[in-house]
């Protein structure tokens, strides 16, 4: 696995679409935490589970951070917020 590029990695953990699952990932190597803490991750993590409920967003902000601190804030449990249908940033639309 240590061979795969950073970039098919991602491809992999942006679809996973689980923060439960992320978290798990990032614990198996350091080439694994790097990039599932990317900021696209996070950033569809983000619109999944934070945005259908509230609209504030700063684009400019690190992701995981903006998705630690909503989720802190308003004492939200992930188990408790009901997935809504995917966000598509057409990230990998061309790859």
């Amino acid at each position: 696995m240590d061979d795969l590029p950073n970039k098919l990695l991602l491809k992999i953990f942006y679809h996973l679409n689980c923060v439960k699952n992320i978290i798990n990932v990032s614990k198996v190597n350091l080439k694994f935490y790097k990039v599932s803490n990317d900021n696209v991750i996070w950033k569809n993590l983000y619109l999944i589970y934070i945005w259908p409920y509230d609209k504030e967003i700063n684009y400019d902000a690190n992701w995981k951070i903006m998705f630690k601190k909503k989720i802190g804030r308003d004492k939200i449990k992930i188990k408790d917020i009901k997935k809504k249908k995917k966000y598509y940033s057409g990230f990998f639309r061309n790859g």
